[in-house]
């Protein structure tokens, strides 16, 4: 979404038309068969990439740098907000009543799962929207195709008196770059 200030369009807020992104985390089964192990919505208050890496610098007898070398690229996802049921979601939340919301606020996702982010047909933040759109084929909703390909690290869920219940999740996702004359995008 974007605003003019003082005549200046500049980005505002989470998502067009408001902060609602969906959600799907899923994880393996016994089998070794992916499973979606939560889908829903979040209003997201707060999203947040990041990139940083590992780096070693070799420096010799004279204490010069004679090498330095970055590896082990990643990109950190952060995202906040209030998680919202939705219809034929996991859980099921084709009718709005609080069992219901309790039971989205109640289920369990884990660190390792993979997690896949949603932002409409325009996919406007292709670092966070999901790269792989086949997890979000609801009803007539359609979804563009982003770079997001996260796992979740930690997951944090917070309920305070007075206030909404909140999750907050961190994920990341390694990254590797080709870095040519015609090739300097992420891989």
């Amino acid at each position: 979404m974007a605003i003019n200030t003082k005549g200046k369009p500049v980005t505002y807020g989470t998502k067009t038309g408001g902060g609602i992104i969906s959600l799907v985390a899923t994880r393996l089964d016994a089998n070794g068969t992916e499973g979606k192990a939560f889908e829903g919505s979040m209003y997201a208050s707060e999203i947040r990439v990041s990139y940083d890496s590992d780096q070693n610098t070799a420096v010799n007898g004279e204490g010069e740098t004679i090498s330095y070398c970055v590896y082990n690229k990643r990109r950190t996802l952060s995202l906040t907000g209030i998680m919202v049921n939705t219809a034929n979601g996991i859980p099921d939340g084709s009718t709005d009543n609080i069992a219901n919301a309790d039971a989205t606020f109640a289920k369990r996702i884990l660190p390792g799962d993979n997690l896949y982010i949603g932002m409409g047909a325009s996919a406007e933040w292709a670092e966070v929207q999901a790269d792989d759109t086949q997890y979000f084929a609801v009803g007539s909703n359609t979804y563009g195709s982003g770079e997001g390909n996260y796992v979740i690290t930690s997951i944090e869920k917070t309920r305070s008196n007075g206030a909404f219940a909140e999750w907050s999740i961190t994920a990341i996702e390694h990254i590797t770059a080709d870095v040519s004359a015609s090739d300097t995008e992420f891989d």
